[in-house]
């Protein structure tokens, strides 16, 4: 039988999840497909627990937020820049699916959330989840802070350029798939421990007092780790796996190639054309979810 709590919950879930994807729309950061797809995973997520729930909208909202963080000197760097990342069904599934996934797995087997512990699956489902989206978060604030760090307008748009992942670690233009710089890892990590702390915050109603300091640190580190780890995955899946160009006549990077546009005249900076930037999101933060779980069950 339902109970007054979940039916409460299925309520919050409905009016949050409405209000994330209408707002996406009005502010341009999901497209109409991208909105219902937002809808769908919000109140999955809030369905499963309040926890895994706020902890995706923290994610959403941070990383709508910095989409639009200098978005002027974004399009200098970035072939088909889109105003506020309008993300589409595919970018929003491939970015929460499969967390949203393991909340619900979660609410099948547990019913009832609790703390980081060595308990066995439970946890492993928690840290999961977690490491999931802390990737998630870490990787957005990389892309969206470091591709602009130090950059102005009018400067040149190869000063400042971040490093290849893989050898031989040589510059890249911004924008580049598998680039990494200072500024970026350091935000991917800060990325990564927002999640972390607000996974810890949430989780204080069922978090026993003489708990409280060990949960904090196990949350924090292991949020911490799955942003720098998982925007360091993506970092090399992308320098191998999905190709980058560089357009030399408009100045841009370009991850897929504009059907007006010649692949003979654009420069090839690094990797194979075999996945897309939405399916190196997906492997990275899948493993990253992996990871986190099986730290989860040695530390």
């Amino acid at each position: 039988m339902v109970s007054f709590g979940e039916c409460v919950r299925a309520a919050v879930a409905v009016a949050l999840a409405s209000g994330l994807a209408l707002g996406g729309v009005k502010r341009k950061s999901l497209s109409t497909d991208g909105a219902v797809a937002a809808f769908v995973v919000g109140f999955s997520a809030l369905l499963a627990s309040y926890r895994f729930g706020f902890t995706l909208l923290v994610f959403y909202w941070t990383s709508s937020k910095l989409t639009k963080f200098k978005s002027d000197l974004k399009r200098m760097v970035e072939g088909g820049y889109r105003e506020g990342g309008q993300r589409n069904w595919r970018q929003v599934l491939n970015s929460s699916l499969p967390g949203v996934i393991i909340a619900l797995v979660y609410l099948a087997r547990f019913q009832v959330d609790g703390p980081l512990l060595h308990d066995g699956e439970r946890s492993l489902l928690l840290a999961a989840y977690l490491g999931f989206f802390a990737c998630t978060n870490g990787d957005t604030w990389a892309s969206e802070i470091g591709i602009v760090a130090g950059l102005r307008s009018g400067s040149s748009r190869l000063s400042g350029s971040p490093l290849l992942a893989i050898p031989p670690f040589r510059k890249v233009p911004r924008g580049t798939n598998g680039g990494i710089s200072l500024v970026g890892t350091i935000a991917s990590l800060a990325g990564g421990a927002v999640i972390g702390l607000a996974y810890f915050l949430l989780g204080l109603p069922f978090t026993p007092g003489h708990l409280m300091i060990s949960q904090a640190r196990r949350n924090l580190w292991l949020g911490t780790f799955g942003g720098g780890f998982g925007s360091w995955a993506d970092s090399v899946l992308g320098a191998t796996l999905q190709a980058s160009w560089y357009d030399e006549e408009a100045g841009v990077v370009l991850a897929e190639i504009p059907p007006q546009r010649e692949k003979k005249k654009l420069k090839h900076i690094t990797g194979v054309d075999l996945l897309s930037n939405e399916q190196i999101n997906l492997l990275s933060a899948c493993f990253t979810a992996l990871v986190c779980s099986w730290l989860q069950s040695r530390f």
